[in-house]
């Protein structure tokens, strides 16, 4: 999902600006730049994880904790150096429902998710939190590149600020469901 994703959206998004208004700059390389970008940040760890733990299936376990750590490190990094984009992005955009229609839009993709996610508890649970998400990258990315001189960057800005809490506190629940779900089945 977290490959795939991306790629449709990168897919999609030049069918997306030749029906926007004729503000869209048409420009190409912003769309290798984002095709690329998701190839080495996604894809080739993706692969590398997938390869590892096909070849040295005994080494793959013990790399999950050092580097779930160090990605957690590298998210709190990043949101700390971030806070004052997502700062502004809110306030240029607070008061006009914007907010609101976001929550609401992140909320219900999350739902959907989860309803369609099949009986598995765990698969729900990856579909609602990767339905939630969407690509705000490569949104962010059309945004910036496309609609030079406009606020439309600020808009997957603000998303992103709200998914990410959004997403914890799914999680969060989530984990302490299933930890009170079998005491109260005990």
């Amino acid at each position: 999902m977290t490959f795939v994703l991306p790629l449709v959206s990168v897919a999609m998004t030049p069918l997306a600006v030749e029906v926007m208004p004729q503000t869209a700059q048409r420009d190409q390389r912003p769309i290798l730049l984002l095709m690329m970008s998701i190839v080495l940040y996604i894809g080739l760890p993706l692969c590398a994880g997938l390869w590892v733990a096909r070849h040295a299936p005994k080494i793959a376990p013990r790399l999950v904790l050092p580097l779930g750590v160090l990605a957690t490190v590298a998210f709190l990094y990043l949101m700390w150096e971030t806070r004052l984009v997502r700062r502004e992005a809110l306030n240029t955009i607070r008061g006009r429902g914007t907010i609101v229609a976001m929550l609401l839009l992140l909320l219900l993709s999350m739902l959907i998710g989860w309803l369609i996610g099949g009986p598995d508890r765990q698969s729900r649970r990856v579909l609602a939190t990767s339905s939630g998400m969407r690509s705000v990258i490569a949104v962010l990315y059309v945004a910036r590149y496309c609609f030079p001189g406009t606020n439309v960057d600020m808009i997957p800005i603000v998303y992103l600020s709200l998914m990410v809490p959004t997403n914890l506190l799914f999680h969060l629940a989530f984990t302490g469901w299933g930890k009170l779900r079998p005491a109260a089945e005990a």
